[in-house]
């Protein structure tokens, strides 16, 4: 198997679902799903699980890129929005149920923000547990 960089990797992506507060321009097909800071935890739930859902359709992933923006929970000085920990654990499920139907399982989660501490830590606890199952 050729090793790739990680540039390399995301060029081959045909796909990306960025959920923020601007609008973000990267390699890709994006898929950006802005959103206001302070909506309720569903609405942010909602809006990224049907971005990612509406970019797959008709498209097959052979590995899902995920980057675990824990500056999405409530209390993050940063983010803005009111993500808590049942919600860590909800979306890395569905990702990773995602993955499994779609490429085999292959899912690669990188850390990528979060600014509060005291948060930061069982979040990361949180979504290693559901990447790996029960």
């Amino acid at each position: 198997m050729q090793r790739q960089t990680l540039k390399e990797l995301i060029r081959v992506c045909d796909r990306v679902v960025v959920m923020s507060k601007r609008a973000v321009e990267i390699l890709g097909s994006v898929w950006n799903v802005p959103m206001s800071p302070g909506l309720s935890r569903e609405t942010y739930v909602a809006a990224f699980l049907s971005a990612v859902d509406s970019a797959t359709e008709g498209f097959t992933p052979d590995v899902v890129l995920l980057s675990a923006g824990f500056d999405s929970l409530a209390g993050d000085p940063l983010g803005g929005f009111t993500l808590e920990m049942d919600d860590v654990t909800r979306l890395t499920e569905e990702m990773v149920s995602r993955a499994e139907q779609w490429c085999g399982g292959r899912l690669v989660s990188a850390l990528e923000g979060g600014y509060a501490p005291e948060r930061l830590g069982e979040a990361c606890v949180r979504h290693m547990r559901a990447l790996v199952g029960p």
